[in-house]
C-alpha cells in the first residue's frame, strides 16, 4: 500500500499538482518513474484521479467499526471456548487433586 493521496489535489492546487507530476514530487514515484518519465496523457490521468478522489466523501468511522467488530468477535470466541471446554479444566484438576490425596498431601 502506498501513502494516502486523497487530499493532495486540495493541498497543491491545479498548478501545483501539474508541477508535481512533472518533477516527481512524490517520493513513492521516484524509483518507479525516474527511468520512465510520466507522459503528458498519464499526467492528465493522474491529475484527474487526484481531483476525483478529492470530491468523494470519506468514511469517518471505518477503522473504529473494524476494531469494534474484531473485539466483539474475539470476545465471542473466548466465551465460546470457555463454554465448550469448561469441564476440561475441572476434570484435569480433579485428577490432580485425587493423585495428590493418594500421595498424602492435604489440600
Amino acid at each position: 500500500m502506498g501513502p494516502d493521496l486523497t487530499h493532495t489535489y486540495a493541498k497543491l492546487g491545479p498548478r501545483g499538482t501539474e508541477a508535481a507530476m512533472q518533477t516527481l514530487y512524490f517520493g513513492v514515484m521516484t524509483p518507479i518513474y525516474s527511468e520512465h518519465p510520466v507522459v503528458p496523457q498519464e499526467q492528465a490521468d493522474l491529475i484527474a484521479l487526484l481531483k476525483q478522489s478529492e470530491a468523494k466523501p470519506q468514511r469517518k468511522w471505518s477503522t473504529q467499526i473494524l476494531i469494534l467488530i474484531a473485539l466483539l468477535l474475539g470476545g465471542v470466541l473466548v466465551a465460546l471456548t470457555g463454554l465448550l471446554w469448561r469441564d476440561r479444566v475441572r476434570s484435569v484438576r480433579r485428577v490432580l487433586v485425587d493423585k495428590a490425596r493418594r500421595q498424602g498431601v492435604q489440600s
